[in-house]
């Protein structure tokens, strides 16, 4: 007898894996709560009625989960013991700038832009300054 899983067990395997793979980059910033859901929309039309009921189920549980959450981006860039985090909410126009050191917040601005689309623009030319200060993004 093979020690080898089945093709449904890594299935199964493979599906939670996802699930926790978009859950952790939703919580990270990494992805927007569309992506995340289009991820498990995605998931559930592949594996729905070839998985245990189990998978089905928590596809479905954080359907749910992902249309409470507000659409925002973080980018987080540190330089030795400094910290920026910069959050923009999608569909607003304002970015957040906070800024950490040693884990202890120094500072923190809001700068209100004219529309949504001149707000993202700002963060990603604040991102793309710190990248030429030499900081790394997280």
């Amino acid at each position: 007898m093979s020690n080898l899983p089945t093709l449904k067990e890594e299935l199964d395997r493979k599906s939670f894996a996802t699930v926790e793979w978009l859950y952790s980059s939703l919580e990270r910033g990494r992805i927007t709560p569309a992506q995340f859901s289009t991820g498990l929309d995605a998931l559930f039309m592949a594996v729905s009625g070839i998985t245990d009921d189990g998978v089905v189920d928590l596809i479905t549980a954080g359907s749910g989960a992902a249309a409470k959450e507000v659409a925002r981006v973080r980018r987080i860039l540190v330089k030795g013991a400094l910290t920026v985090l910069i959050d923009w909410k999608v569909a607003d126009e304002s970015v957040t700038v906070a800024k950490y050191s040693a884990g202890a917040q120094i500072g923190s601005e809001v700068k209100t832009l004219a529309t949504p689309a001149a707000a993202r623009e700002a963060m990603n030319a604040m991102v793309q300054k710190l990248l030429a200060m030499k900081f790394e993004e997280l």
